[in-house]
Parts: C-alpha cells; sequence; structure tokens
C-alpha cells in the first residue's frame, strides 16, 4: 500500500510528564528525530525534556495543566499526538503551541511522511482560531528540514523570514 493511502485518526492531549516521560525519551533519544526537529544529534534526558516542558508551559506542576488546558493565557500547551491503531490510541509525537512557536514532531520515523503532522498542525489551527488569536509564527525550521517547511506552507503558512539557516513562517488567522 502507498504510504499516501493511509489515513489516520488523530488527536492532541495533554502531556503528562509521568506517563509520558518513557515516550518523550525515547523520541529524543533517536538521532534522526533530533536532526529533524531539534537540528542536532545529542540525546535528550529526563532533566532537558522537563525542562522543555517547563519552558513551553511556564508551570511544570500537573495541576496546573487542567487549568490551562480549559483557558485561555499567555502560557503555551503542549500535546501528545496520539493516532488511532488498532482500535487503541497510540503516542506518535508531541506539538508545542504557543504564540510564538508551533513545532510538531514525530517522534517514530515509520510515521512520518503520513500526514499525521498535518493533521495534529490542523487541530492547532482550529484551537487558535477559538481562542481568538490573530496569528501563529514558527519561530525558526532548519532549511534543510523540507518536509516540515512544506506542511506548514500547504496548512496556509507564509514565509517572512529566511536566512542561509532557517526559515521563520506566520500564519495569519
Amino acid at each position: 500500500m502507498n504510504k499516501k493511502n493511509i489515513h489516520y485518526k488523530v488527536r492532541l492531549r495533554p502531556i503528562n510528564l509521568k506517563r509520558d516521560m518513557s515516550k518523550m525519551l525515547k523520541w529524543y533519544s533517536n538521532k534522526e528525530v533530533l536532526y529533524y526537529s531539534e537540528g542536532h544529534t545529542t540525546p535528550y534526558n529526563e532533566k532537558i525534556i522537563i525542562k522543555m516542558y517547563n519552558s513551553i508551559t511556564k508551570d511544570g506542576h500537573q495541576k496546573v495543566i487542567k487549568r490551562m488546558h480549559d483557558s485561555i493565557t499567555e502560557n503555551g500547551h503542549m500535546y501528545i499526538i496520539e493516532i488511532l491503531s488498532n482500535k487503541r490510541w497510540l503516542s506518535v509525537g508531541d506539538a508545542s503551541f504557543t504564540r510564538t512557536s508551533t513545532p510538531i514532531t514525530i517522534g517514530i520515523p515509520e510515521y512520518w511522511g503520513k500526514g499525521i503532522g498535518s493533521q495534529a498542525l490542523g487541530l492547532l489551527i482550529k484551537k487558535a482560531k477559538r481562542y481568538q488569536w490573530k496569528e501563529l509564527k514558527i519561530s525558526g525550521i532548519a532549511n534543510y528540514n523540507k518536509r516540515s517547511i512544506r506542511m506548514y506552507k500547504n496548512a496556509g503558512f507564509k514565509v517572512t523570514n529566511k536566512n542561509k539557516k532557517e526559515v521563520k513562517l506566520i500564519l495569519r488567522l
């Protein structure tokens, strides 16, 4: 079967560090995933993932996540991307959602190029519209990451800045 013919049902759920840490450690230890998502190949440890989470949500306590998820705040949101596979939800990546950056990482390479990131991005765009945000920005994608650049452009993002290293994009809502 051609991988373009595969269609997964995709959902986003708030990250629960206790539940999701082992998956994230696996994703962010994969050199290929790191190269495309972070621009390097140095594996992340638990401390780095917690720091990444806290820098996006501004508060790493789980009791705050529901409140942040249910109300519009200046803080960001971090989600696990899940697909429905064999009647079970399978965690395949993560997505951050702030006014200044909306990175999406599919942490399992076998699921790359199957439209999962595009569907997750569509869900994030819907959230931004519900929050009545005026725009979504991508703070920088490495020029060599052609798939990601294409995904954002296909969703309507426009290039705002391009240099030898990276591309910055914006979507006016």
